[in-house]
């Protein structure tokens, strides 16, 4: 009996549960959590110091734009001196008499017409080239407009230096395709009678393409001269244009031209 009691006693023993131990992490989860928490650290410190630079960076720019700004105030208040300035208004009209009583020398002018010639032709051939199409409709004639210098060779310190005449500006309301010949010649018709006679005979009548057409001096420009050729939208009826055709379709000639400008100066 005794036997039977102590084998469900040891029976009893060996099934009753046992209290769970608690796992333990393996040693490398432990590396792996501080490896992490490492690199975001890093991470974070990392972006702070970049975005110290790009603040620093910004806050430079920032310096530089008012610098410059300040720097670009104190250029235009210059130049409003500079060309309200007394001195620069004679010498831009000396200089625009210096060109006429050169204008007279026949090799001078025959210099300042060759280089507008060329010019001009440039500036026709460029504004008539098939690319022209897609931008401004070649057939139909578009506007053109074109600054060019007229240079000229003076010695400086025993050297030949280039230095810029006069500028010229020149504005066509239309450059058709199929006349541009025709309006290259009256162009340089222009320019020829112009500078032969200095801009004094007050019967001429420029035309360009049966247009009227203004060429004058700019007073305003400083220092350098600014000749300006300006095609009007306005036309004229054929029989208008064709009588000033006539009139003007042979520029005066040298001695017509000293003995004008010999009376103008």
């Amino acid at each position: 009996m005794a036997f039977f009691q102590n084998t469900a006693i040891l029976a009893q023993a060996q099934s009753a549960p046992t209290a769970p131990t608690p796992a333990k992490l393996p040693p490398s989860s432990w590396t792996y959590s501080g490896a992490l928490a490492i690199a975001l650290v890093g991470v974070i410190l990392y972006c702070k110091v970049q975005l110290h630079k790009k603040d620093k960076a910004l806050k430079l720019e920032r310096y530089k734009n008012e610098d410059l700004q300040k720097r670009l105030h104190q250029a235009q208040e210059e130049i409003k001196r500079l060309e309200n300035s007394e001195e620069l208004i004679q010498t831009r009209d000396f200089l625009l008499d210096y060109l006429k009583r050169r204008l007279r020398e026949e090799v001078f002018y025959s210099m300042t017409l060759s280089q507008i010639r060329g010019r001009v032709k440039q500036l026709v051939s460029k504004a008539v080239l098939p690319e022209t199409k897609a931008l401004g409709g070649v057939s139909g004639g578009r506007l053109v407009e074109d600054t060019f210098d007229i240079i000229h060779e003076i010695e400086i310190r025993g050297k030949l230096r280039k230095r810029s005449l006069f500028r010229v500006f020149v504005q066509l309301v239309k450059m058709p395709k199929q006349q541009h010949a025709a309006i290259m010649k009256e162009l340089i018709e222009c320019f020829e009678t112009f500078l032969s006679t200095g801009g004094a005979d007050e019967t001429w009548q420029p035309l360009v393409q049966n247009r009227l057409t203004s060429i004058n001096w700019n007073w305003e420009t400083k220092p350098t001269p600014l000749l300006i050729l300006r095609q009007s939208d306005e036309g004229l009826t054929r029989s208008y244009g064709t009588k000033l055709d006539a009139a003007n379709k042979t520029p005066p000639g040298k001695d017509s031209l000293m003995t004008r400008l010999s009376t103008l100066c």
